[in-house]
């Protein structure tokens, strides 16, 4: 059915609308658009047509997922499993407890070329106070600082780090317990070059046999969460999204619903096979 109206939204005077009206629904009215898909989307309760919602679901996953990713490669302190080798570096070390440590820039570096930059690239880490070698070493991750020191203090272990493998300002490491368990984290860059300089350092002594259990000690969800959760859920939050964001009827919707459910299931499997096979535990020597 085609009406001629007058109006300035839009359109102009005298162009040519779509109408339509549900004959069972009378109270719904009368529906018009310049486009027919407009008023179709309209009369199925659409908030948006179906070609759009896949524009929405991308920036979603943009806006979502990307930065996920993004912290989950560069931020996040969970690493592959990885077996010491005699190129590393190890500090036989004791935990005295919590505290904190002032980062500051080198003197020469860019980041200290005057006192503005000296200031915004200063940092004061939240970390693990170990004692080795006759020196104060800070040790930092993402974990609850006064519990891990409650938790560690007096007891020994290793200090272990491969010189290359470093994030921005730090140096990943491992801290490695007599008794068995391991923190992953880091060390300043400017610590670790001051205990390699200054000699206090013991030769790596590999033992790819060993495995130690990771601990928690209060560290955010992504951090103990393996990959196939997180990965699970982020497809069940991409379903949930999809199914909200176009309200039609098809059989899509039945496939769409099962993948939310069944795949953080399927993460959550997996995560429990492989604690049962492994222990959950990083090679370490």
């Amino acid at each position: 059915m085609r009406f001629e109206a007058t109006t300035n939204f839009r359109r102009e005077v005298g162009s040519d609308l779509f109408v339509a009206y549900v004959p069972t629904h009378p109270e719904l009215g009368a529906i018009g658009d310049d486009q027919r898909e407009d008023v179709e989307r309209q009369l199925a309760g659409r908030a948006v047509q179906f070609g759009d919602s896949w524009t929405i679901g991308g920036f979603w996953a943009l806006a979502t997922l990307a930065p996920l990713g993004y912290w989950w490669k560069n931020e996040s302190p969970r690493r592959p499993k990885r077996t010491v080798g005699p190129d590393w570096k190890a500090l036989r070390v004791t935990v005295t407890g919590a505290g904190k440590h002032t980062d500051v820039p080198p003197p020469g570096s860019p980041e200290a070329a005057d006192e503005k930059k000296r200031r915004e690239n200063t940092r004061t880490l939240r970390c693990l106070v170990l004692e080795g070698g006759g020196r104060q070493v800070p040790f930092h991750s993402q974990m609850d600082g006064e519990a891990a020191g409650t938790a560690l203090a007096g007891v020994h272990g290793w200090l272990l780090w491969h010189p290359q493998q470093r994030r921005g300002r730090d140096v990943l490491a491992e801290l490695v317990g007599d008794d068995g368990w391991q923190l992953p984290g880091a060390v300043p860059v400017q610590v670790a070059e001051q205990a390699e300089e200054a000699g206090v350092m013991a030769p790596a002594q590999p033992d790819p046999e060993r495995r130690v259990q990771t601990l928690d000690l209060g560290a955010g969800w992504l951090v103990t969460a393996s990959a196939p959760v997180v990965v699970g859920l982020a497809v069940a939050l991409g379903c949930l999204t999809a199914l909200l964001l176009i309200p039609d009827s098809g059989a899509w919707r039945l496939w769409t619903a099962a993948a939310g459910v069944l795949t953080p299931l399927v993460g959550f499997i997996a995560q429990v096979v492989a604690r049962m096979d492994h222990g959950d535990g990083h090679a370490a020597g």
